[in-house]
């Protein structure tokens, strides 16, 4: 054999070996989803433990009362969510958590925020309604290394006047990439690769 086909051989060898571990290295990536579906009612909380280890890493806590508006009655409340230390929440600005849109990609480029974070806040006078709806994103920590996840939420509260109001607060479901640093997509629940 020539030096030039021992070359192209060795070369041809090492582009296999490359794709292979590459190979390998994508089929190891999971994402892991889990679906939830509970809602609560007035005040209440959420422990999120995203890789079920037995160690929560977030809290997600909903607050909401009956209150004054001038001389008549309103409603208030408020849903935030609070991470452990390490942890963090991507935020739009300040301490407000961004409320993303399916598809929306969480990863080191994103905005964290390490401590309690306002999902939303609401003063109903003299009656009303407010909704928020989407996806959460979440860096959380495994063996000292950074994660990226999502939580899905869907918020409700409405106040007629009449000196009771509703607010529901439901978490549906939430998931983190298995990936050290690999970026997440907000709702996504299976690799895509």
């Amino acid at each position: 054999m020539s030096t030039n086909s021992a070359v192209r051989v060795g070369l041809a060898a090492g582009l296999l070996l490359m794709g292979l571990l590459a190979l390998s290295s994508t089929a190891a990536a999971e994402i892991v989803y889990t679906p939830v579906n509970v809602t609560i009612s007035g005040t209440g909380s959420f422990k999120l433990d995203l890789d079920h280890d037995g160690v929560n890493d977030f809290l997600l806590r909903s607050v909401a009362k009956v209150t004054a508006c001038g001389n008549r009655g309103g409603f208030m409340g408020s849903t935030k969510i609070t991470p452990t230390a390490g942890d963090g929440v991507v935020v739009s600005h300040l301490n407000f958590a961004a409320v993303l849109a399916s598809g929306a990609p969480v990863d080191g480029s994103s905005t964290f925020y390490p401590k309690k974070a306002i999902v939303t806040q609401f003063f109903l006078c003299p009656s009303g309604s407010e909704s928020v709806s989407g996806y959460l994103g979440l860096e959380f920590q495994i063996n000292g290394q950074t994660h990226y996840g999502w939580a899905q939420v869907n918020i409700h509260a409405s106040y007629g006047g009449r000196g009771s109001g509703d607010m529901e607060s439901t978490l549906l479901g939430f998931a983190y990439e298995t990936i050290a640093g690999r970026t997440i997509e907000a709702g996504q629940t299976s690799g895509k690769f």
